[in-house]
């Protein structure tokens, strides 16, 4: 598997597959990259897409964060993979965490070699706020931020080397805990809350989500916590094709607040709605999500 070294020393993987014009792809938070192959490789014959394993995630689970603010990092990361791969023109998709990196990417990162950008079940704000009402969890963000901090403050003391089957068993208990409930939101479809459920048991969660830098994931989620992502005032000059995939159903960022991706930037915004899905919809309507990614890179 490939990979690059990043400008503070992270060794990042990715997937490089297909032939022709490049769409580059981020995954979201839990998410391995290679759990967009099966979504790609319809279309590999007339595309070649670079499935970035985002430090901490997947193959590059052992990477860990060097600044606080993740999205800061995750943009430089992407910058270093373009740079790393030669780039000189692609699309670029990000999903949930992902989107977020490639919104603090195209604000920060003016790339004339960017043509178009996916925006898959992301809002523009990450946080409720007197002017916005759709962060993630919706009107459940105050309770579920206020879980995590005292989450963090219970883990905060503990030293740095401890590993997760070192904390006591009730404290695991109550991470898995918290991972099951963040996945289940994030389903709508039945068969993937179940399974979103079965993250409960250690056995299994640690079979989904490696554990030999699980302090990673608390990394990301204090990062959300804390940061209060607003990426709505430093968007506005971008301009170019946006295309935006919103799950109507989606309890993670509601489409209210997705469908105002229009009001934030200066380029054409495409909306496309998979009915009937939440959050994950690229894997709960996976042939339309093909579809539909293939017709934006065909169209942007």
């Amino acid at each position: 598997m490939p990979h690059f070294i990043t400008r503070d020393g992270a060794k990042l993987h990715y997937y490089d597959v297909g032939r022709g014009p490049l769409c580059v792809m981020l995954h979201g938070f839990g998410m391995a990259s290679e759990l967009w192959l099966p979504l790609v490789l319809p279309l590999a014959r007339k595309q070649r897409f670079v499935l970035l394993s985002q430090r901490g995630f997947g193959r590059s689970h052992s990477q860990s964060f060097s600044k606080d603010c993740i999205m800061t990092q995750l943009a430089e990361d992407l910058a270093d993979l373009l740079n790393h791969l030669d780039v000189q023109s692609c699309h670029l998709a990000g999903y949930s965490m992902g989107a977020c990196a490639s919104m603090q990417y195209l604000s920060k990162h003016p790339d004339p070699r960017i043509k178009g950008y996916l925006n898959i079940d992301q809002a523009a704000c990450t946080s409720n706020q007197p002017d916005w009402a759709w962060g993630v969890f919706g009107p459940e963000h105050e309770r579920w931020m206020g879980d995590l901090h005292e989450l963090l403050e219970v883990i905060a003391p503990l030293p740095a080397h401890t590993g997760f089957a070192d904390l006591p068993k009730a404290l695991r208990q109550r991470v898995c805990e918290a991972f099951s409930d963040f996945f289940e939101v994030a389903a709508h479809k039945r068969w993937l809350r179940w399974g979103s459920r079965a993250v409960k048991v250690e056995a299994l969660a640690t079979k989904f989500l490696p554990t030999h830098n699980w302090r990673v994931y608390l990394h990301c989620m204090k990062a959300y916590a804390t940061q209060q992502y607003d990426f709505r005032a430093a968007l506005a000059p971008v301009d170019l094709p946006v295309w935006n995939f919103v799950g109507d159903q989606s309890r993670m960022y509601d489409a209210t607040g997705q469908l105002k991706l229009h009001e934030v930037v200066a380029g054409p915004v495409t909306n496309v709605h998979f009915q009937g899905c939440g959050h994950a919809l690229p894997f709960e309507a996976p042939r339309r999500f093909t579809r539909k990614l293939g017709e934006f890179l065909s169209a942007a």
